[in-house]
């Protein structure tokens, strides 16, 4: 049961200003592991930091705008502060800012129709959303599940499950660890000093996701994870490894020491490999769902070379595989059903050295060059 409800007509707290400004300070006593719940209808801002107190202090302040044209509505339980606003009439330009500090341990529900939101400090499940603004997230530990319409986010260092996303803009994962990942409708994630689960990327990496655009690399010391849903690649420049991958675009990687993994769904594929794999496994895959393919290797590097040339009928003795690398190829006489489209292929193997690196090259009505670098 309720046991405490507060409702303001703003104009009763009211600052005067040259801009009709007004301020809400309000306190509740909690404790730890309880929640705050916020929906802002009229839209604004949200500042959540976590303290060494058994307080949630909440304050309210209006900016270039009139405090008399909204309603502020605040109810508390034995567990949850709830915070709801609206318009009492439409104004144009309005910029709410609610400022908050809870205990560290606490349960946060944020929504805004429109606004930026931020939260420091604080251990527990954070959920919510915002229209369209940034998230800024910092020295958290739980359980997250935060959506922006269209804004950029930053997460970094955290301890933390869940996710965030974003429906157009940035992101950036830095000193973040768990069961966590980022999500961009169309802006760039990039991961630095990352461990989840399933993969661990250091802060020295180059790690971008993004939802379709092209992408573009100068250098990856460390190596490079990139991937797009549709748009052209292109890494000047890498060491260790590559997993470049796009739903449609042309993969280039001018320079590459150590293993690569590129895949387009239709787009050509060029990959220099500048060095044998010295400090470890140096295995080429190269996949594309139809275009050419062109990799160059060192004279020197062991080998085990698998290419799988698949045409169509309508483009039968129209693609072939060019090696400066002694390959036995052969061609398929019966049309395989089983991909849909009928298709032969045309096969290529060679064991260089002790071959001790694979290298898998794969596409669909397209050449593949292989090529033999210093």
């Amino acid at each position: 049961m309720k046991i405490l409800v507060f409702v303001f007509l703003i104009s009763a707290c009211m600052v005067a200003s040259a801009y009709g400004a007004g301020e809400i300070k309000k306190e509740f006593s909690v404790s730890e592991g309880g929640k705050l719940d916020i929906g802002l209808n009229s839209g604004g801002s949200i500042d959540v930091r976590g303290w060494d107190k058994q307080l949630v202090s909440i304050g309210v302040d209006f900016v270039h705008c009139s405090a008399e044209d909204f309603i502020f509505d605040f109810s508390a339980d034995s567990s949850t502060i709830k915070v709801r606003s609206d318009y009492k009439r439409h104004v144009n330009n309005s910029n709410i800012e609610v400022d908050i500090m809870v205990p560290r341990e606490f349960n946060l529900k944020l929504k805004t129709a429109g606004g930026s939101v931020s939260v420091y400090n604080v251990n527990g499940k954070i959920e919510g959303n915002t229209a369209g603004g940034s998230l800024d997230l910092k020295n958290l530990t739980g359980h997250i599940d935060l959506v922006t319409g269209g804004g950029s986010i930053i997460v970094k260092d955290s301890k933390l499950d869940g996710e965030v996303r974003t429906g157009g803009g940035s992101v950036l994962v830095e000193n973040v660890e768990g069961d966590f990942d980022a999500h961009s409708g169309g802006g760039n994630v990039v991961y630095k000093n990352v461990k989840t689960p399933s993969r661990v990327y250091s802060v020295e990496q180059v790690y971008i996701r993004n939802a379709g655009g092209d992408l573009n690399v100068d250098d990856a010391p460390n190596g490079a994870d990139i991937s797009t849903g549709g748009g052209n690649i292109h890494i000047r420049s890498a060491k260790a490894f590559v997993r470049a991958n796009t739903g449609g675009g042309n993969i280039s990687i001018d320079s590459v020491d150590g293993s690569a993994e590129a895949s387009t769904g239709a787009g050509e594929i060029e990959v220099t490999v500048i060095s044998n794999s010295q400090n470890g496994k140096g295995d080429i895959t190269l996949t594309s769902g139809t275009g050419n393919i062109t990799l160059t290797l060192p004279r020197y590097l062991s080998m085990d070379v698998d290419v799988e040339l698949a045409y169509t009928k309508e483009h039968e003795n129209r693609y072939r595989i060019i090696s400066d690398f002694n390959l036995q190829q052969e061609t398929t006489n019966d049309w395989d059903t089983s991909h849909g489209t009928p298709r032969k292929y045309i096969r290529g193997k060679t064991v260089l050295k002790d071959g001790q690196n694979k290298i898998v090259i794969r596409t669909v009505n397209g050449n593949v060059t292989l090529r033999q670098g210093k």
